[in-house]
């Protein structure tokens, strides 16, 4: 019968999530896999034990996370696959086609019974909330933490050996953070598994060494996460969603998103990869939050009422709050609600159906509950292949979020990204423009920053369409949002030399000077403005000052011939003859095709201008 199931538990995965396999990178894939360097040799995978999750990306030094076993499947991906996503999707479905075996057996021996087991880790396996961890490639932390983490569940329920609980217990945790809960976990199962027969201080006494090896290990990790990463939790916009609200709001807000999270356990539509828009509650009083918090205590209250009907009910509710405790921001994460968030708590749901159903008694009622659960698992698969598509890539994604979702910003910001790739640049400014409309309830707004970025993405538009001035106007609405924005300065200084070039060619050349010198200000690299500029001081006789733009050149460039070319024009009127004809030689050397130089270098020759 176990082998039945299994085949079946693995064979509905594999087509539930079968069209993903055609999905490519997608939102932070592109950031952790796709263009990190880290990945892409299994030489690597040591230095991940000692980085950052996001080492090499933009958001290194702002959020500190440490998932060095997930990082090395990556490696491992990159070494079969190279950057062919189809090999990480099916890595993913496999993975969760795993997990969901390990949910059968968990089930299975909690409540002895396969034919529940089946249903309710079918549940498990194709539940619409698990498209956000499984399409997108890193929600492998999701997966590979919680495959982990079962493993330790059942090798810990079933009194293995308590070395490899813990050695999988690390693993999971080397996965993602989140895995500590399986100490609350351990806790729990000990505590209700014990329960009818030991009081509280008698289950303490006879676990608490057991428990204490589990928080030691916990204490170790803590301590490996923090020599690694430099610090504890993370810093800047990702740590900052509650930044200066008080704890109402946090409390409110929270209890809404809970609510919310249930409801998506259960009613699993309008998914979206990001809930930006998800509103700040003020008050407890709030509709919503009133309405989430009944919700709450109701479930909670019944998984207590539920413990003699059936533990497994009790601890399937446990099992959901529990899971999510580390996302609900009482330490600050970089998001209030994501489905990704669900993959571990829905185990929990799968436990509480189980315990539902081998609760009845009557044969028809049970019948009947099946048949429904069946119906309800026919639904999710269809609505889990559907979901799929619109994970095909961030067109489709985004195009789709920001239909259900119109105030969504991060939706339009990326829907803006998309069209401009796609040359629909009206459509972009669109999109672009709808970022900037500021909420204050809502729980993610784009600060200075992020509006630099939507400034300069519509810059990048009217250049494309050749509409400098709009293009420099939007650029210098960047700038002063976020001077420190490299992109942004580096285009400015672009505009200010071309401009300077403009004016040159008009012959109006103080101008001229003053645009490159803006250009050099914002980009001291810029090897072209430092040429343009010693060529209008040449023009204008400044030689000296021609002379020190030349050599900032050679600083930048030490082979740029025409740097050279234009300090020999000094040294000649200068009637410095022999440096002027090494000046020339050396442009030679570099560009033995040079006209100038080599006419220059012709003409003091014949007239015997050297010594």
């Amino acid at each position: 019968m176990s082998k039945i199931c299994t085949i079946i538990l693995v064979l509905v995965s594999i087509i539930a999530y079968s069209n993903s396999l055609q999905n490519g990178f997608i939102m932070d894939d592109k950031y952790i896999i796709e263009s990190n360097p880290l990945v892409k040799s299994l030489a690597n995978i040591p230095k991940l034990f000692a980085s950052n999750y996001w080492a090499n990306t933009p958001y290194e030094k702002d959020v500190l996370l440490y998932r060095p076993l997930t990082m090395s499947s990556f490696n491992i991906d990159y070494a079969i696959w190279g950057l062919n996503p189809f090999g990480y999707h099916l890595i993913n479905i496999l993975i969760n086609a795993i997990n969901s075996i390990l949910v059968f057996l968990i089930i299975k021996y909690l409540i002895t019974n396969p034919a529940i087991a089946l249903i309710s880790s079918l549940l498990f396996a194709i539940h619409p909330i698990h498209t956000e961890p499984i399409n997108m490639l890193v929600g492998r932390t999701e997966l590979l933490s919680t495959f982990f983490l079962l493993c330790a569940f059942l090798t810990y329920i079933k009194r293995y050996n308590l070395l490899i609980t813990i050695a999988l217990f690390l693993c999971a945790l080397l996965s993602k953070e989140t895995a500590i809960v399986l100490f609350v976990l351990f806790i729990l199962f000990d505590t209700i598994s014990e329960l009818p027969k030991m009081t509280i201080a008698e289950i303490f006494k006879k676990y608490f060494k057991i428990w204490f090896l589990f928080f030691g290990l916990i204490s170790i990790y803590i301590i490996l996460r923090f020599l690694v990463l430099g610090g504890t939790f993370s810093q800047g916009g990702q740590a900052g969603i509650f930044q200066g609200k008080n704890f109402i709001i946090l409390f409110a807000t929270m209890i809404k998103a809970f609510g919310r999270y249930l409801s998506l356990l259960v009613i699993p539509v309008h998914l979206s990869p990001d809930y930006n828009d998800f509103l700040f509650s003020h008050s407890i009083f709030e509709t919503n939050v009133m309405l989430s918090f009944v919700i709450l205590t109701v479930t909670f209250i019944s998984a207590i009422f539920l413990f003699k009907l059936n533990p497994t009910i009790t601890y399937g509710i446990f099992w959901i709050f529990v899971a999510l405790m580390p996302v609900s921001n009482i330490i600050p994460i970089g998001a209030i609600l994501a489905e990704r968030f669900l993959y571990l708590p829905s185990v929990g749901f799968s436990f509480f159906i189980s315990g539902i159903l081998s609760s009845i008694s009557s044969k028809s009622i049970k019948i009947i509950s099946t048949t429904l659960i069946g119906f309800v698992i026919l639904i999710f698969g269809i609505l889990t292949f559907n979901r799929n598509f619109v994970w095909q890539n961030e067109y489709t994604l985004w195009l789709e979020t920001a239909k259900l979702y119109p105030d969504n910003v991060k939706a339009h910001y990326n829907l803006g990204t998309v069209w401009t790739n796609k040359g629909e640049f009206e459509k972009a400014i669109k999109e672009f423009e709808k970022c900037l409309i500021f909420n204050p309830d809502a729980t993610w707004n784009p600060g200075k920053k992020a509006k630099a970025n939507v400034y300069y993405n519509i810059s990048l538009i009217y250049k494309s369409k050749g509409e400098n001035e709009k293009y420099y106007l939007e650029l210098i609405k960047a700038f002063e949002l976020d001077p420190d924005n490299i992109d942004v300065k580096n285009a400015l200084s672009t505009y200010h030399n071309e401009k300077g070039l403009e004016y040159s060619k008009k012959q109006n050349l103080a101008q001229a000077l003053a645009k490159y010198k803006q250009a050099i200000t914002l980009n001291p690299k810029l090897i072209e403005a430092y040429y343009n500029l010693g060529l209008t001081q040449y023009k204008l006789k400044d030689y000296e000052n021609a002379l020190n733009s030349f050599n900032e050149c050679l600083k930048i460039e030490k082979n740029y011939a025409n740097a050279y070319i234009c300090i020999g024009n000094i040294f000649y009127v200068k009637g410095l003859y022999n440096n002027a004809i090494e000046q020339y030689k050396k442009a030679l050397s570099i560009d033995p095709n040079s006209k100038e130089a080599r006419t220059n270098y012709e003409t003091l020759k014949n007239l015997g201008k050297f010594q």
